[in-house]
């Protein structure tokens, strides 16, 4: 379940645009209006596409969910390909209604008019991308395990945050875990010491809440940050190329 006004609350910075631009506005409407819901980002990325069709008027409830869907999208590093820039400084949905229309037009429709029904099928057929904010670059072979491990043999940098974090939690016990006994690694040797057999485990543990549904689980994963789990996910990266090597060294060895 995604809760948008809740999400920003959890996520904005006060130095964002979004902050800066739509702040004032957002807390004053949350004060007498409900949260807007929805299952997850299929939905919500369903409804970003529908609140853009043409219409003679946009009343600030809509206004205002656009808004807040704009934030968790960019905030979740998704991009629009048609308009890669705009979840960036988004300005608000009569002008998007609008920037869809030109779009038409300059792909070649001289005439000028553009049909209430062609600027639906482009807003239906909008295409969301996200953007890999993962600064440390993962190998191939590292890729190929994360694929192999997920249930829907996804690349690493197409999966979610949260998705990153489950399956380098369970990529981490793939590489040690060897007969049902976990390998012996020479951390000092690999990493100088500064990655140890313990502070694996005390890894593994932070992020083991990412594997389940849970009520205690699920609020647990709340409690972190994007900025947390941007850390999170490039310290696993940097501790699973670890052992993946340590492991083919040691067998060729």
């Amino acid at each position: 379940m995604i809760n948008t006004y809740e999400y920003y609350q959890k996520n904005i910075n006060q130095n964002s645009f979004y902050y800066f631009t739509f702040n004032n506005d957002i807390e004053t409407y949350f004060v007498f209006n409900e949260d807007f819901k929805y299952y997850d980002e299929k939905e919500l990325i369903n409804r970003f596409k529908v609140l853009t069709y043409p219409s003679n008027d946009y009343p600030e409830p809509v206004n205002m969910e656009f808004i807040m869907i704009c934030f968790y999208l960019n905030n979740e590093n998704y991009y629009i390909e048609q308009f890669p820039n705009f979840l960036e400084r988004p300005t608000n949905v009569a002008d998007f209604s609008l920037e869809i229309r030109e779009y038409i037009l300059a792909q070649g429709n001289s005439s000028g008019v553009v049909a209430w029904a062609t600027r639906r099928n482009v807003a239906n057929n909008l295409k969301f991308s996200k953007k890999d904010n993962t600064n440390i670059k993962v190998s191939d072979n590292l890729n190929q395990l994360f694929k192999k491990i997920s249930n829907r043999n996804a690349d690493f940098i197409l999966m979610s945050e949260d998705e990153k974090l489950e399956e380098i939690n369970n990529v981490i016990e793939n590489i040690l875990k060897i007969n049902n006994k976990w390998a012996d690694i020479d951390y000092k040797n690999e990493s100088f010491d500064f990655i140890s057999n313990d502070s694996v485990i005390k890894y593994r543990k932070l992020i083991h809440c990412f594997r389940h549904g849970s009520e205690d689980s699920i609020k647990e994963r709340e409690k972190i940050s994007k900025n947390q789990k941007d850390f999170l996910i490039n310290y696993g990266i940097t501790i699973c190329e670890l052992l993946l090597n340590a492991i083919r060294n040691k067998n060729e060895s």
